[in-house]
């Protein structure tokens, strides 16, 4: 009896905490709702909330975007500050277990963008998001800045920002999204060579990755035998991990021409048969992620015409194509049907 009763009062207290946890949670979101339009307003709030609730860092993270956006650097910085040296301090606080997610940061590096002329804000932001132990120097997160910079200011501003950023923080690694956007640019700009010598120089930058991102632009803008004719005058040789980063690459920016170039190409430079399933797989998600049918249907014919993947991925394939068709809630073409059985006899 006495058991039940004790029980019974846990789970009782645990249903209170979590209804608590909840009020809790709407009640910052609301203020961060209404910071939108009532800035001031919700800034008060805000401090008599910090008072009475444990304030998780995805709502600091927001409050602090917000005050960035709007100019209100001082507060921007005071709210990341205050919630550092409240969990931890800067001795213990560890940004790898922060209460906030790598989309979350990046949105709110976004929400700072879309304000006009907000380029100095949000690099500023960053700069208060690392030294108060919310995110380190990571590519993920760098690249929302060199992006915007680069479709602002160019490639060339695109690559000094990267440069600054990268010599303030040795323990900061591979940046090839970032890379990408520079070299990207340079290359529509019709600067290619001058973008490329300069990142060779570049002594965080490995020469494996430079080469990677310079074929995947190739292969990304030149016609077929363009692409195929540049990897014979290089001696260029496509090895799995070449082809990893491709699937990498072409899923992070949505760009299937990249993986379509190496599927066309593979007759003059030879590809690892080992790679061809993957190539196909990240095609199929690309095409059911665009929602597009006929894309679908042009990957199933694909996948029946090709003599790199066995007959036991081609079923595979075929049935995360109809998954897509599933997800699309549109009727597959019969023939994948027809296909799909054929596979399974």
């Amino acid at each position: 009896m006495f058991r039940s009763v004790v029980v019974a009062r846990i789970a009782k207290q645990a249903i209170e905490n979590v209804t608590e946890r909840k009020n809790a949670i709407t009640k910052i979101q609301n203020i961060i709702r209404n910071s939108l339009t009532e800035f001031d307003k919700s800034v008060e709030e805000y401090k008599v909330y910090r008072e009475t609730h444990d304030t998780p860092d995805w709502g600091v993270v927001r409050m602090s975007s917000i005050a960035m956006a709007n100019h209100h650097f001082e507060e921007a910085e005071l709210f990341l500050k205050q919630q550092m040296e409240e969990y931890g301090g800067a001795a213990r606080r560890q940004a790898r277990n922060v209460d906030v997610t790598d989309e979350q940061i990046c949105a709110s590096m976004e929400r700072i963008l879309r304000k006009p002329d907000a380029l100095e804000s949000a690099f500023k932001f960053f700069d208060f998001l690392r030294k108060y132990k919310f995110c380190t120097t990571r590519d993920v997160f760098v690249k929302v800045l060199i992006e915007s910079t680069v479709e602002k200011c160019g490639w060339k501003e695109g690559l000094s920002r990267l440069n600054k950023i990268m010599s303030e923080d040795k323990r900061a690694k591979s940046m090839k999204m970032s890379l990408f956007f520079i070299l990207e640019d340079a290359w529509k700009a019709g600067e290619a060579d001058q973008a490329e010598s300069i990142v060779s120089e570049m002594g965080n930058v490995k020469p494996s990755t430079l080469r990677s991102i310079q074929l995947f632009i190739r292969f990304n803008e030149l016609p077929r035998l363009e692409a195929a004719d540049y990897c014979k005058r290089n001696s260029i040789k496509l090895s799995h991990e070449d082809v990893a980063f491709f699937v990498e690459m072409s899923g992070k920016l949505k760009y299937p021409m990249p993986l379509l170039r190496l599927l066309e190409v593979h007759e003059f430079v030879p590809i690892p048969k080992t790679s061809f399933y993957s190539i196909f797989e990240e095609l199929i998600k690309l095409a059911g992620k665009s929602e597009k049918c006929e894309i679908l249907e042009e990957m199933m014919w694909k996948v029946k015409k090709s003599r790199e993947v066995s007959d036991a991925e081609k079923s595979i394939l075929y049935g995360k194509i109809r998954h897509f068709y599933k997800c699309l809630n549109v009727k597959a073409p019969e023939k994948l049907h027809y296909l799909i059985r054929a596979d399974n006899n």
